[in-house]
């Protein structure tokens, strides 16, 4: 027994570093699961479809609809991962190459525009009518519409380098150089003289009186010009126009912000006018989101590109009041559905109280809504009409104070007269009237058809001076 034991002791012994060595059956793990692909919400086609209209750009629905894209999961995996590429000023080259080749499309027109358009050149088919003023605009602008689509046509064909070296792609070139050379952002325009070329036929060329080439260019007796010179051919309206006297509207986030607050100097009139009647539609309105105030002119005066006016300081660019509570942080375009009519028409009216005011340009499209705000305010239908382009043809835009001017969507363009008043000072009266422009109706819509102005001013609202427009 003993030995037997001592037999099973030493095996045992034997055995155990196998054991201690021996490495575990592998255990395969259970088989992760995959989280299932996040799909794109389905996209309504009829409202992409309205979404496309840069008018409803910045509508609640179009912005919704563009964060669901947004947040969407890329189709496919993605081949390069790494940023767009950069210029030395850290623009995206891309996005400015997309912007460049946009500005250089002609602009496609409305259904509203076509049909406008086939009714014009239906009327001046008749040569009787065909040489009204209307019809002289129109064969202008159909021409310049051609010269933007067949310049277009030939960018396009002489960008391939196949094509660039033909004798049709070189003269569009030389062109296009020579159009740069000519045009100013002023407002200015430049011709360039050819070899050999008399002071005469140069400005006949140009359709310019000779004494006027020769005063602009200080030419004196010179008979031929030097070639590839350029001269002076014409001049902006507002060329030369300078601000004196000018002060700085000075906006704050309760009533008014300036977008470019070096860009907010103006004649005393003009500022005390935006000051005050933007004031006081927002002290009748405390709750609502307040207004953005685009460029007058700059400290001084003078050209202020882009714009061709905005040089005396009797020019600003006032914005629009919008519906809901989104505050806006620029000038964002309108249409009848997102536009606040009623507060905008109130400023609107309080300019229009000062007797002032020489022309508001904003869109054709939005003189309605504006239209029916007054109405609502209890404005006679008589003063609307006067002051209104709306209903009468696009194309009569200069009988009225209130006009149609494309790309005026966003903001109201607003002119005030100095009456050659170098101080050009609000006088006090006009103030008060500004004050007392009141709209105690917003939103609403009167029992009567023409309401009595008189009616918005009860319940002890102050009496509403004598000489209101």
């Amino acid at each position: 027994m003993v030995l037997a034991k001592r037999i099973l002791t030493s095996l045992l012994l034997l055995w155990l570093p196998t054991l201690a060595l021996a490495k575990p059956a592998a255990v395969k793990p259970a088989p992760a699961k995959t989280a299932a692909k996040p799909t794109a919400p389905p996209v309504d086609k009829a409202l992409a479809k309205r979404c496309a209209d840069p008018k409803r750009h910045d509508t609640r629905e179009c912005v919704q609809l563009r964060a669901s894209q947004n947040s969407a999961p890329p189709k496919g995996k993605a081949k390069d991962e790494r940023p767009p590429a950069k210029d030395a000023k850290g623009k995206d080259k891309a996005e400015k190459k997309s912007a460049k080749d946009d500005d250089d499309k002609p602009k496609a027109l409305s259904a509203k525009e076509k049909k406008q358009l086939a009714a014009l050149k239906t009327t001046c088919a008749d040569k009787k009518k065909a040489k009204t003023a209307q019809c002289k605009k129109f064969f202008a602008d159909e021409q310049e519409r051609a010269d933007a689509a067949e310049r277009a046509k030939l960018k396009k064909l002489c960008a391939d380098k196949k094509t660039a070296k033909t004798a049709q792609c070189k003269k569009f070139a030389a062109a296009e150089k020579k159009k740069s050379q000519t045009v100013s952002v002023c407002g200015r325009k430049y011709g360039v003289a050819k070899k050999n070329e008399k002071v005469g036929s140069f400005a006949k060329r140009y359709r310019i009186a000779e004494g006027t080439l020769r005063s602009w260019n200080a030419l004196g007796t010179t008979a031929k010009l030097k070639a590839g010179k350029r001269y002076l051919v014409a001049k902006s309206p507002h060329d030369g126009v300078t601000l004196k006297g000018g002060v700085l509207l000075e906006g704050d986030d309760e009533h008014f912000i300036i977008q470019r607050p070096q860009r907010g100097w103006g004649k005393p009139l003009l500022v005390d006018a935006i000051r005050i009647g933007v004031h006081a539609t927002q002290r009748q309105n405390p709750l609502m989101p307040h207004l953005i105030i685009g460029d007058l002119s700059k400290e001084g005066g003078g050209c202020l590109p882009p714009h061709k006016s905005h040089r005396g300081g009797i020019d600003a660019d006032v914005g629009l009041y919008f519906r809901g509570a989104h505050q806006r942080k620029w000038l964002g375009g309108a249409t009848p559905d997102t536009l606040d009519a009623d507060r905008t028409w109130q400023l609107l009216r309080a300019f229009l109280a000062t007797g002032k005011l020489q022309f508001a340009f904003i869109d054709y499209s939005l003189h309605q809504p504006l239209y029916e705000a007054g109405l609502r305010a209890g404005e006679p239908e008589e003063h609307l009409k006067a002051w209104f382009q709306w209903p009468r043809p696009i194309e009569n835009a200069h009988e009225t104070i209130i006009r149609h001017l494309a790309g005026h969507d966003n903001h109201m363009h607003v002119r005030f007269v100095c009456d050659n008043d170098e101080q050009c000072l609000l006088p006090d009266e006009a103030k008060a009237r500004l004050e007392h422009a009141r709209i105690e109706m917003l939103g609403s819509v009167a029992v009567e058809a023409h309401r009595p102005r008189e009616a918005l001013h009860r319940q002890g609202a102050p009496a509403v001076p004598a000489g209101m427009p």
